[in-house]
């Protein structure tokens, strides 16, 4: 999980030649699932709970 401040952020890690490199390398490894949710407030109270129940309901998904 990461937590981002911004869209900007995001993309600027996405389309570092690093992150690009080991993406390729790794891609036939498995499934990569990516949400997004947007807070106005970072609690990590609030974000592990969430990102536990999509990726719980990510396992029992066909």
């Amino acid at each position: 999980m990461a937590v981002w401040s911004d869209e900007r952020a995001v993309q600027g890690f996405i389309r570092l030649p690093a992150h690009v490199a080991i993406m390729r390398k790794h891609r036939r490894r498995g499934v990569t699932r990516v949400t997004r949710w947007w807070t106005t407030v970072h609690d990590q109270a609030d974000i592990w709970p969430e990102a536990r129940r999509w990726l719980t309901a990510a396992v029992r998904s066909p």
